[in-house]
């Protein structure tokens, strides 16, 4: 039995919502107001046998995972292992933490939550710092959305306030906000400086950014390391981009990037803390998008940086495209000057990698040497086996091709070939044909969108009931598991992903790949059809037929089921 239908089965789902939602029992189920919408007839039933909720008002769907997501607002790993620690369960190999480091942990928490408030409060009442965010083109309100703060250029105002609120000095130093001086002497790590709260992707504050408002140097300044903040798996503004993946999530360079952006309601732009972009960085983001639009500074530094993170994503089979800013340009001007639509549209129409790396390549290169065009070509085939395989493409090589005096079929030939090594790139699993058995064509397309890393928390949210049952459904199983375990997949399920996809990679493109919105909704129909036929065969069983009561009940239930059917085969006309 796989952890996560362990962990699912030892949670009673009924139990767990009645916490937040009166439940009423109608038949099998249970019914109440659904807490996602308001509404005044209960239209929210939970299914104990099928251990599932759903609302047939606004349509919200899952599991006993899926409700944790949503009401303590955290991913699906991290409601695994919440679950199982509540049941008991120990996770395979999984790193679980000791009572005393949570108590440590819900410590710092503490000590960074009183700094939030004092360096607020501290804002308040410098109107130099106010006026320079506004100046910034912030105003009061989004100040105060955005959580900004300051630090007073005291060497141990925040320590003396904190050790005032019973925290101790050595639990000030492991928050990361004191450091010492050669004599040992503890002081303040941030001074005079605009604070930025980091949050982790829960939205919990780990550590403090602090910006000068002159030219002090360094610019910007992190509060120090600790067990809860590590700048390399860290990126700014996760807590509010995760829930705006599903187009992409745009990566710009600095704090005051994301910050305008949000203030411009374009959530899902992250950022790293000061440093290149790393493996540990992508694999965060790879547990929400499979798509990346890199947006860095409009200098010879951010194409730099915009080149290093392109062979950094490439291997993790990433789908990313560049929106190049103007000379002097970053994404905080640049946003400002175009206005919310104008930077959406941007975003929107950034074009693919290709052209950028062919013209970093080439510029100020003299063609006409054997050497310049061996160099080239070398630093190219880094690149070439993950350019997409299309018309454009072909037409691509043709002219690099002619350029570098290197004929086509070698351009090709090297496509082939294995590019850029990621640090812990696991050995290639050649595409074999599918295993021996039936796969449901919806399970196989969820396979693949999991795979590719499209919708993954959509496809995480559908509940098991609705695929259990269809064939195949246990490699889409071992798929989801793996993401959960130390991160592996065994070979034969390699096999069976890789095969699906040439299967999918052979049909072009386009309208012919699968699309979540699509699976979800023949997903849903197909469960309601198979519920109903139940019911039907339930209301003609002689121990109902003798029961008014529970034939009412079942065909009520019936009638729920259709009219459910019924709205979602109009919302899919309405969007054709």
């Amino acid at each position: 039995m796989s952890v996560t239908k362990q962990v699912k089965d030892a949670i009673d789902l009924v139990a767990l919502i009645s916490q937040n939602v009166k439940l009423q029992k109608m038949g099998a189920n249970f019914k109440g107001l659904c807490p996602f919408h308001s509404e005044k007839t209960p239209s929210f039933y939970v299914n104990p046998q099928g251990q599932y909720f759903h609302c047939f008002g606004c349509g919200k769907t899952g599991d006993v995972f899926h409700w944790i997501q949503e009401r303590e607002n955290i991913t699906f790993s991290e409601a695994l292992e919440l679950l199982a620690q509540q049941s008991g369960i120990e996770l395979p190999n999984r790193k679980t933490k000791s009572s005393i480091e949570i108590s440590q942990d819900e410590s710092l928490r503490n000590i960074l939550d009183q700094a939030q408030l004092f360096f607020q409060k501290n804002l308040e009442k410098s109107p130099k710092s106010i006026a320079y965010l506004k100046n910034r083109g912030f105003t009061e309100p989004q100040i105060s959305d955005s959580a900004f703060g300051f630090a007073n250029e005291s060497w141990d105002e925040l320590i003396n306030h904190l050790q005032f609120s019973r925290f101790s000095i050595d639990q000030i130093h492991l928050s990361g906000l004191s450091s010492k001086t050669e004599k040992g002497k503890s002081i303040d790590f941030l001074r005079e400086r605009i604070t930025i709260p980091i949050r982790d992707s829960r939205g919990r504050i780990i550590a403090f950014a602090g910006r000068t408002m002159g030219d002090q140097q360094p610019k910007y300044l992190n509060t120090r390391e600790t067990q809860l903040f590590k700048k390399s798996h860290t990126l700014f503004g996760m807590d509010k981009a995760r829930h705006n993946a599903k187009d992409g999530l745009l990566i710009v360079e600095g704090y005051f990037d994301v910050l305008q952006l949000q203030k411009l309601n374009i959530y899902q732009a992250v950022a790293p803390m000061g440093t290149a972009l790393t493996e540990d960085h992508l694999k965060a983001l790879k547990r929400y998008t499979n798509r990346l639009v890199f947006c860095f500074d409009g200098d010879d530094a951010g194409r730099k940086a915009m080149y290093s993170s392109l062979k950094t994503a490439l291997p993790m089979e990433f789908e990313v495209r560049l929106l190049e800013l103007p000379q002097g340009e970053d994404p905080d001007s640049w946003s400002l000057k175009l206005g919310s639509e104008g930077f959406r549209e941007a975003i929107v129409h950034s074009p693919e990698w290709t052209s950028f790396v062919l013209n970093r390549l080439l510029s100020g290169r003299d063609l006409s040497r054997l050497s310049e065009r061996m160099s080239v070509y070398k630093s190219m085939m880094e690149f070439l086996p993950y350019l997409p395989k299309n018309t454009e493409t072909r037409s691509l090589l043709a002219s690099l091709g002619h350029q570098l005096q290197i004929p086509t079929s070698e351009m090709s030939k090297a496509m082939n070939t294995t590019g850029i090594k990621t640090q812990d790139q696991s050995r290639e699993i050649k595409p074999q044909r599918l295993p021996k058995l039936s796969f449901n064509d919806l399970v196989k397309e969820m396979i693949y969108l999991f795979s590719k890393g499209h919708g993954k928390d959509e496809i995480r949210q559908i509940p098991e009931a609705w695929w259990i049952e269809l064939e195949g459904s246990d490699y889409l199983q071992r798929a989801l598991e793996s993401e959960y375990g130390d991160g592996t997949r065994k070979e034969e399920l390699e096999q069976v992903i890789s095969a699906i996809d040439a299967h999918y990679s052979s049909r072009g493109g386009g309208e012919y790949l699968p699309n979540i919105d699509s699976v979800r909704s023949r997903l849903e129909m197909a469960f309601l059809d198979r519920e109903r036929l139940s019911l039907q065969r339930k209301t003609q069983e002689p121990s109902t037929l003798i029961n008014p009561e529970m034939v009412k009940q079942l065909e009520n239930e019936i009638s729920i089921l259709i009219k459910r059917k019924s709205d979602l085969l109009a919302k899919d006309r309405r969007t054709k």
